[in-house]
């Protein structure tokens, strides 16, 4: 610290000998007051030098901490990078075995979908053979039809030419030369029985709807030019014809009339089911509106009973019983379906 002041002191001296210097070979000698004030002014000088000297320390000081702070946020960064850097090579990985994933299932299934769409060609050209096939079996059921009617035509032209024509009688002539006792109790449950037997078979029949999905959501592959109704008709003629103990009839209560009396008929009247069938309005001598209005009565669950008087074939008359129930459900709901005996 001495040498430092005896540094200023001495520097304070050799600016003083300048100045004599300075001034003397000059007229004007400056005087002690300006002396004075010019080493004040020095020393204001040097104090505001050392004040700015201070301040520059000062700022450096904080200079080097701001640049420190400056060094450790840059470590956090450089830091925080090495790690995003670390993260983006494993995402990038992850993209690069997502991608090979994705095209490996791609290739699958191009050619799972190759398999599928030549395995629907396929199968389009399968049902379009079947398809032609069933036409043609449609077409030649309804040739079988056609024959049919034209036979069953001329069946009945030779009934009616073999069959003795009817002459109607007054229900009070022939009603005197009834003697038939009515049937016992055992025999009306035992009928009652198989009319519920019969009534099941009739309802447990499956309508045509399969063959085009009709009411099933489903597509309808077949137009069928015959009603199905026809079809479901034949099925149950064909098992009511099969039974031979009993005189089956069917009534259609939308038409208000017979629609099938099974060939068992024969054995009661002599007349044939068709003959049956085209004349039962005339072969009733007696108790047809009680019959009609019973059939209008019967409801699900409940027998219907009545009597009629029949014209044979032998030209005698005959009383016969019917029993008859409702059939609910299936292609033949609401018709009924009767017991003659």
């Amino acid at each position: 610290m001495k040498s430092g002041k005896l540094t200023r002191s001495n520097k304070r001296k050799t600016f003083r000998n300048y100045l004599k210097k300075l001034f003397r070979g000059s007229n004007t000698t400056p005087s002690v007051t300006n002396h004075l004030s010019l080493e004040e002014q020095m020393e204001a000088m040097e104090k505001g030098y050392n004040q700015q000297i201070q301040n520059l320390k000062h700022a450096c000081v904080l200079a080097q901490k701001e640049a420190y702070d400056l060094h450790v946020k840059m470590d956090k960064k450089l830091e925080e990078v090495r790690i995003a850097y670390l993260e983006f090579e494993d995402l990038r990985k992850e993209y690069q075995r997502l991608e090979e994933e994705y095209d490996r299932a791609r290739d699958e299934a191009l050619s799972s979908l190759g398999q599928k769409e030549s395995m629907i060609k396929e199968y389009k050209k399968t049902i379009s053979q079947q398809r032609g096939v069933i036409e043609k079996k449609q077409l030649y059921i309804q040739k079988l039809e056609g024959k049919v009617e034209e036979l069953m035509v001329e069946i009945r032209g030779l009934l009616e030419l073999e069959e003795i024509p009817i002459k109607k009688t007054s229900s009070s002539a022939v009603e005197p030369k009834l003697k038939q006792a009515p049937p016992s109790t055992s025999a009306t449950f035992d009928t009652s029985f198989q009319l519920k037997k019969y009534l099941r078979k009739a309802e447990n029949l499956t309508g045509m709807d399969h063959l085009g999905y009709r009411g099933s959501g489903g597509p309808r592959f077949l137009d069928l030019s015959f009603e199905s109704f026809a079809v479901d008709r034949r099925r149950l003629f064909e098992i009511l014809r099969e039974e031979t103990k009993n005189t089956l009839f069917v009534y259609s209560r939308a038409d208000k009339k017979l629609l099938y009396v099974n060939p068992s008929v024969k054995n009661l009247l002599g007349w044939s089911s068709e003959r049956v069938l085209k004349d039962f309005p005339h072969l009733v001598l007696s108790g047809f509106p009680e019959w009609k209005q019973t059939l209008d009565q019967v409801d699900r669950g409940r027998e219907g009973r009545s009597s009629l008087i029949l014209k044979t074939r032998s030209g005698a008359s005959k009383k016969l019983h019917c029993h008859m129930g409702l059939i609910t459900k299936g292609p033949f709901n609401n018709h009924i379906l009767g017991i003659l005996l």
